[in-house]
């Protein structure tokens, strides 16, 4: 039988380091004095697996160099992070939880209607005493069309309301290769096993399927793109559930202290990804960089926009000449039409060209400015992972010195 150690888990008897046996369901028997131990987190994981028919589920296997590395990442991410939130911050501590969820593979298909684009042309003769002419009139015609569009994933959404939010950020999109038998699963002797309390009609309504009528609604769009459309309207869809597994997610539920104030952190149990409802910030830096953002935008709309008459009077006058000749010379009136389209583009660009070279240098004094601001918070990271001084907490003495959790 092939044994896989749990960490920090020693015997009640002798403390010695014990391996738990895969299948125990938390019953071992230490092999130095023969004491059997029970652990509760592991017997609480297999009665729940038997229980709610759960075959597979995501381990905990992050090291705390792994863990470490994210959380710097992290914070370091956070807009507006404090300048001094590396040298105050302390990591409080680190807990294990055994989150159940739902695995949905579900399919859909919808309905849905457009008003689609015709460039049409009308074509009006005009005539006085001396002469008479054809007048060309391009406008756009819309038509009510229909079509469908299919759409197909593989959701997870929590099995326990409390952990929504969190499975939704962190585990929503699981590449279902990536799960574990759940014989194979680790945890630890002090995880946390949550029950289900979500119905799972509930969890798809409220989770899978919203995604899925958004996929339906993007398809749509990329059947359209190319065209002239507008008010696409997604009517009737349908959302099927071809399968539903149920399985356990590992989490890791991270204190990190700012300031007298704890904020939680959770990670993937490979420690990847991580996710929190709020971080520490600096609201002052953080306002002096919405403030020059909005200051940028105004100068730019404040910059007067140039007339374009003189390049429209060009377009236009060419357009009337080639019109007035059309009867008698085609080819001099379809020539003078390619050099009105010229005279056009080229009166434009010159009207526009100061215009748009001002925005530019607006545009670029402003975000000297910001991406000034925004250095400094670049640079605390990058003295801090160059320190390799690991942050305060319960990773100091095990992770310190190790180049990979930073």
């Amino acid at each position: 039988m092939t044994n896989a150690t749990v960490r920090d888990f020693r015997c009640n008897g002798c403390g010695s380091p014990l391996k738990i046996p895969k299948n125990s369901r938390g019953h071992v028997t230490c092999p130095s004095c023969k004491t059997d131990s029970v652990i509760d987190g592991l017997v609480k994981n297999a009665e729940m697996a038997e229980k709610e028919n759960i075959a597979s589920g995501i381990p905990l296997t992050a090291s705390s160099a792994i863990l470490h590395r994210k959380l710097v990442s992290y914070i370091a991410e956070t807009p507006g992070m404090p300048l001094d939130v590396f040298e105050k911050g302390v990591v409080v501590s680190e807990e294990h939880h055994c989150v159940p969820a739902f695995y949905f593979y579900t399919n859909g298909t919808a309905s849905y209607t457009y008003e689609a684009g015709n460039v049409r042309q009308q074509k009006i003769v005009r005539e006085n005493t001396e002469k008479s002419w054809v007048e060309t009139h391009k406008h756009m015609e819309w038509t009510q069309m229909t079509g469908s569009a299919n759409a197909s994933a593989e959701v997870v959404a929590s099995g326990n309301k409390k952990f929504s939010s969190q499975v939704k950020d962190l585990y929503m999109l699981l590449d279902g290769n990536k799960l574990h038998d759940f014989d194979e699963l680790e945890f630890t002797h002090d995880v946390i096993t949550h029950d289900y309390n979500y119905p799972q009609t509930a969890s798809f309504n409220e989770h899978a399927k919203p995604y899925i009528e958004q996929l339906l609604r993007n398809n749509a769009k990329k059947q359209l793109s190319g065209k002239d459309f507008r008010a696409l309207n997604l009517g009737g869809s349908r959302i099927d559930k071809d399968e539903v597994v149920r399985i356990f997610l590992g989490m890791y539920r991270i204190v990190f202290e700012y300031n007298g104030k704890e904020y939680v952190i959770w990670a993937t149990g490979d420690g990847e990804k991580a996710t929190s409802e709020v971080m520490p910030v600096d609201s002052t830096r953080e306002a002096a960089i919405n403030s020059k953002k909005q200051d940028m935008e105004k100068a730019v709309s404040d910059v007067p926009v140039p007339t374009t008459g003189k390049f429209r009077a060009g377009f236009w006058g060419s357009l009337v000449l080639g019109i007035f000749l059309a009867p008698v010379f085609d080819v001099i009136a379809f020539v003078l039409g390619i050099v009105g389209a010229v005279v056009f583009s080229v009166l434009k660009s010159n009207v526009m060209a100061p215009y748009e070279a001002k925005c530019s240098e607006i545009r670029s004094k402003f975000q000297s400015e910001i991406d000034s601001l925004e250095a400094e918070a670049r640079n605390v990271v990058q003295q801090f992972k160059s320190k390799k001084q690991p942050l305060r907490g319960i990773y100091e003495q095990e992770v310190s010195g190790d180049a990979s959790a930073f």
